[in-house]
């Protein structure tokens, strides 16, 4: 992905779906949100633009975390990727050195110009529907804070879990049924 303009998949849906984000994916389903057909969405640390023209980069410049210092340098094509010691102590600290090394191995890059890149107008999925948003409370890729601030700005079911940034992969978190 290298921009938040929509790019057409739920047009392919013929019936109500839920949206579902991680992180930054939180931004997109945003954007997407506005579809009639949308049901419902669910957010894990979603970088929500609460403010017309904010980019995800701004909103984690004004709130910063460790994982700062562990991006890589721009590509020739202007993607970022996280360093190694921001896979293992930022991104999933509380994973399995084996699954620290997939993600290192497999993770996607992440275009500047997506970070960089505002919602034209407010996500609207969160005032539609019923959302609820996982606040991870050893996050150190976005501010628990942050993360505690914009779930209440939407009014979310919220469930706030001692966990790192990629609670989905952690065994022992608790949280099945929530929502």
């Amino acid at each position: 992905m290298t921009s938040l303009q929509p790019n057409g998949p739920m047009a392919l849906e013929t019936g109500p779906f839920l949206l579902a984000g991680h992180s930054y994916g939180g931004v997109v389903i945003s954007q997407a949100g506005n579809d009639p057909k949308v049901a419902g969405a669910g957010f894990l640390w979603r970088l929500m633009r609460q403010m017309r023209g904010q980019s995800g980069l701004s909103l984690a410049q004004a709130n910063p975390t460790p994982v700062v210092s562990q991006i890589g340098p721009a590509d020739a094509f202007g993607f970022l990727k996280l360093t190694r010691t921001g896979i293992f102590e930022d991104f999933a600290p509380e994973l399995s050195d084996l699954e620290q090394r997939i993600l290192l191995a497999t993770q996607s890059p992440t275009s500047v110009n997506s970070l960089r890149g505002s919602l034209a107008r407010r996500a609207g999925v969160e005032d539609q529907t019923k959302t609820g948003f996982i606040v991870a409370g050893h996050d150190r890729v976005i501010s628990p804070q942050l993360e505690q601030s914009e779930a209440q700005q939407m009014n979310a079911i919220t469930l706030t879990l001692p966990a790192c940034h990629v609670v989905m992969l952690e065994k022992s978190v608790p949280g099945r049924g929530f929502y």
